[in-house]
C-alpha cells in the first residue's frame, strides 16, 4: 500500500477496535505467565506511585511464547489469544512505514528499528506490547489515542531518505 492510499484514520480505527479484545482475552494468560515465571514486580515507573508499572517485559514475553507457540507444544492452549493477536499485527503491517520491513507470513516480524545514533532488533509483537503499555497511562479513549500516537511516531519515521 502506498502512502497516497493509506487511511490513517481508518487504520488508527481498526486498531482500536481489535486492541480492547486482546486486553481482555490475554489477561488469564499473563495470569498464569505470572504464576510460571514468579518475580518481585516494583513499583518503579508506576503512574501515581501507587499503582505498578506496566509489565512490559513480561507482555512481550508473552506474546513471543504465543508467536512461538508451536516450538514449544502449546498450539492448542495458546490458539484463542493467538486468534486475537494475529489480526492485530495484521493492521501494524499494513501501516505503510512497516509494510516494507516486515513479512506477512506468521514469524517473518522481526525488524530492526534505529532511531538516531541507536537501534535494536523488535517486532510487531513488541509494537503492540507497547500499544498496551501505553494505553494504561491514558485515561481517555485509550486505545485509540495510544494508536494515533503511534501512527504520528510512524509516519514521522516513514518521511524522508533515511526511513529504511
Amino acid at each position: 500500500m502506498t502512502r497516497a492510499e493509506f487511511a490513517a484514520g481508518d487504520w488508527i480505527d481498526r486498531l482500536a477496535r481489535a486492541l480492547p479484545s486482546l486486553a481482555e482475552t490475554q489477561k488469564p494468560y499473563l495470569q498464569e505467565y505470572w504464576k510460571r515465571n514468579p518475580r518481585v514486580h516494583s513499583a518503579v515507573g508506576g503512574g501515581d506511585g501507587n499503582q505498578p508499572a506496566f509489565p512490559l517485559g513480561d507482555l512481550r514475553d508473552l506474546y513471543a511464547i504465543v508467536r512461538h507457540s508451536h516450538v514449544f507444544g502449546q498450539q492448542e492452549h495458546c490458539a484463542p489469544l493467538l486468534a486475537v493477536l494475529n489480526p492485530v499485527r495484521y493492521l501494524l503491517h499494513s501501516h505503510p512505514t512497516l509494510e516494507p520491513v516486515v513479512g506477512r507470513i506468521i514469524g517473518k516480524d522481526d525488524f530492526w528499528m534505529q532511531i538516531l545514533d541507536s537501534g535494536s532488533l523488535t517486532s510487531a509483537t513488541d509494537l503492540i506490547a507497547g500499544l498496551m503499555a501505553r494505553a494504561s497511562e491514558l485515561s481517555r479513549d485509550r486505545f485509540r489515542a495510544a494508536a494515533t500516537e503511534l501512527n504520528a511516531f510512524l509516519s514521522r519515521g516513514g518521511q524522508g531518505e533515511s526511513a529504511s
